[in-house]
Order: C-alpha cells, then sequence, then structure tokens
C-alpha cells in the first residue's frame, strides 16, 4: 500500500518504496518546488494616523476653497473635473480614513458594544480630520471681530461659503 506525505499546501507526495519521508520530502522540495511556496497573506488597511488625517483634512479644505472660487470666477465644469481630479490624487496617496461604513459592518458582525468601540476608536482621527477646517473658521471669527460682532459671523462663515 502506498503511502503519502503532506506538503504545505495540502497537496501529498508518494513515498516511493524503499524511500524514507524525509528523502520523500526532500525529492518533493525539488519535484514540486510550489507546493512549498510561501503565500502573502493578504495586507491588513492600514489606519491613518492623527497626522495624516490632519495632513488630508488641510488639503480637502484647500482644495474645496479652490474649486469654490474658480466655479465663481471662471469655467464651473473645468472647476469639476479639476476637483475630481484632486480628490483622486488625494485617495492615492492617504490611508482610508474610518467610516460609518465600519462601525456599521461592526454592528453587524460583532454586535452594540463592539460598534460603539469602533465609533470611539474613530473620533480622534475624525477631529484630526476637521481641525484644519475648524482653525479656519475660528481664525476667521477671530479677524471678523475686530469689525464687530458682524465681522465676526462674517468672518467665520466666509470660508464655508467659499468651500459650497
Amino acid at each position: 500500500m502506498a503511502e503519502y506525505l503532506p506538503l504545505p499546501d495540502g497537496s501529498f507526495a508518494t513515498v516511493r518504496e524503499g524511500e524514507t519521508p524525509n528523502e520523500a520530502w526532500v525529492r518533493s522540495l525539488r519535484e514540486y518546488p510550489e507546493a512549498f511556496a510561501v503565500k502573502e497573506t493578504p495586507k491588513q488597511k492600514e489606519r491613518p494616523g492623527l497626522l495624516e488625517s490632519a495632513q488630508l483634512g488641510g488639503e480637502s479644505l484647500i482644495s474645496s476653497e479652490r474649486t469654490g472660487l474658480a466655479s465663481l470666477l471662471g469655467d464651473k465644469n473645468e472647476a469639476v473635473r479639476n476637483a475630481l481630479q484632486r480628490q483622486q490624487s488625494m485617495q492615492d496617496r492617504y490611508a482610508e480614513q474610518p467610516s460609518y461604513t465600519e462601525v456599521k459592518k461592526k454592528y453587524e458582525e460583532e454586535g452594540l458594544l463592539p460598534a460603539i468601540g469602533e465609533y470611539v476608536r474613530q473620533i480622534p482621527n475624525a477631529m484630526a480630520e476637521q481641525a484644519p477646517q475648524i482653525a479656519q473658521s475660528v481664525a476667521g471669527a477671530k479677524v471678523g471681530a475686530r469689525f464687530g460682532p458682524e465681522g465676526a459671523l462674517a468672518g467665520a462663515f466666509i470660508p464655508s461659503y467659499l468651500q459650497q
């Protein structure tokens, strides 16, 4: 009766008559190298760091304002095309940002408490990504405050208007 030697990939090699299992193993290495190949495990998605989230937020802020100004002063269609190119460039350069989809997936797979944990885990990155917009609004309000309460309101809201 033939003996079989299990190989790392799940296949089997026959141990020939008069051959020891060690000899069959060495022969299998020569004859079936693909059975011993190390398969790469799929990489887990990288989680962005706080600095990366803040950089993305700043770049996104500038891109939005460029689009808003370009659409006010020039061809709206060209402004949109350029905005889409900048957006694609940002997606290519930055790790995927946390999103509600991950919270929903966690809830569906593991339940309420793990979903709450995922939500809480995302808060620092979300705050870092929003920091440039918040800083711009605060700075605008402070500059505008020199012109009275109406100036403070205008200074806080004009940056938002430019982004839209």
